[in-house]
């Protein structure tokens, strides 16, 4: 017998509607606004500043937690204390952090509260649904980027020996760099998924283009440059790798070239128009080589090695003629800071991340984007230390953590239209409308 309306279910609420539960998605904004460090070069002197990192990456997992976990918590009478109680709590736990002698346990439980959240984004909300929110919440941070350079230049532009650059909202022109990037990346993915407005994300790839060349940030400029031709070169292939020999190329590259820096600097720095040493990379790279062969297989501590009391970081500067804060290049840094072993286990579970999501990638377009997103990681760290730089770490998560059913696995892209046509249970599902 039907159910009468009386007897009827009632209807979920708009927070627990398919694919768009906006506790998570909030918590989704939260976490990126916090990892990217905006806002902190208004604040990076102040408590605040410290906050606004740590203390967004630690709400932002707690509301994914809490989703989870309580899939009620709409009509959840308690959920009104329970934010508060979180509003009162983080600023006293951000500032127990920064009053530790190293940031070593910090960096730890901030990138672990980032995982934490990506895990959860990328089990409930839809991979378009993903791509959107990002992009909207980079481009939201992007315009005031350009508002605060035109109405307050002294603190939105960045001076230094070289160049004069845009930083906006944030503490450094590499920082808006690579946010501009990343921006470029998501905003072309959207453009590639169907019944999209056009105009608007095209007014917005215009944003992202202005920020990213005004950032005067090469590193960025380039690895935009290098995933936006892996788009396009995935997008006039017939038919495209599969997840694992995908995934070996992408893991093989990233650590031969990174290995060969060092031998490639002068052609780089050719090629950029730097000077032969590539703004002094090449020195660091070799003194920093030196001392992560002091301690190969564990490294000097994670997170530690830049800290302002590390005994190696200061012997390290004090072979350089400039205040380095990193190795400027990841797979050298990670080496230093967690040996060999760690850097091997890091690639070996990025390896498994990035085979399974493009394993289970449910559309031509949702495959070419998980293989240019990892492109843009790598080809960033290549000449910066960005793999666990907070908003870098998030978007890897984000995009890569296949935790989520899958109603539809494929062994890979390329016999996705072949598979569909014999009605495999493998194999791409068609795209949807409205990109879902």
């Amino acid at each position: 017998m039907a159910p009468t309306d009386k007897n009827a279910a009632p209807a979920p609420c708009e927070n627990e509607a398919p694919n768009n539960p906006l506790i998570l998605r909030t918590a989704l904004v939260i976490a990126v606004i916090g990892a990217s460090g905006a806002f902190q070069a208004y604040t990076q002197k102040t408590a605040l500043g410290s906050l606004l990192v740590h203390g967004s990456a630690v709400l932002s997992a707690t509301l994914a937690l809490v989703y989870f976990l309580d899939r009620r918590y709409s009509r959840n009478a308690s959920w009104p204390v329970f934010m508060l109680l979180i509003a009162a709590g983080v600023p006293a736990t951000s500032w127990y952090w920064s009053t530790l002698p190293r940031n070593s346990v910090v960096a730890g439980i901030v990138i672990v509260c980032l995982a934490i959240t990506g895990i959860m984004v990328a089990r409930e909300l839809t991979f378009p649904v993903r791509v959107r929110t990002v992009a909207v919440t980079l481009l939201v941070l992007l315009v005031l980027s350009l508002m605060v350079v035109v109405l307050d230049p002294s603190t939105g532009i960045d001076v230094d020996t070289r160049t004069v650059a845009y930083r906006g909202i944030f503490t450094h022109k590499n920082t808006l760099g690579r946010m501009a990037a990343i921006e470029v990346v998501l905003v072309a993915v959207m453009l590639m998924l169907p019944d999209v407005k056009r105009i608007p994300w095209v007014a917005a790839l215009a944003v992202a283009g202005i920020v990213l060349f005004e950032a005067r940030s090469q590193t960025s400029l380039v690895a935009a440059g290098i995933a936006l031709a892996t788009v396009l070169a995935l997008k006039c292939l017939r038919r495209t790798p599969n997840a694992r020999l995908a995934s070996t190329v992408i893991i093989g590259l990233y650590i031969g070239v990174s290995g060969a820096m060092k031998v490639l600097g002068p052609d780089v720095a050719a090629l950029l128009s730097r000077d032969v040493t590539l703004t002094g990379r090449l020195h660091l790279w070799t003194v920093s080589e030196y001392y992560a062969e002091q301690r190969p297989l564990l490294g000097w501590g994670f997170g530690s090695v830049w800290a302002p009391d590390s005994v190696v970081g200061q012997m390290i500067r004090s072979k350089l003629s400039f205040p380095a804060t990193s190795a400027h290049n990841g797979m050298l840094d990670i080496r230093l800071q967690i040996g060999w072993i760690g850097f091997l286990l890091l690639l070996a579970g990025y390896y498994l991340l990035l085979n399974t999501a493009l394993g289970r990638a449910r559309s031509r377009t949702e495959y070419i984007a998980v293989v240019a997103i990892m492109v843009l990681v790598f080809s960033m760290d290549l000449t910066e230390s960005t793999l666990f730089f907070g908003a870098m770490w998030l978007i890897a998560w984000v995009f890569l953590a296949p935790y989520g059913p899958s109603t539809y696995r494929s062994h890979s892209a390329g016999n996705a239209e072949l598979s569909i046509r014999r009605g495999r249970a493998y194999g791409f599902a068609p795209e949807r409308r409205g990109g879902q």
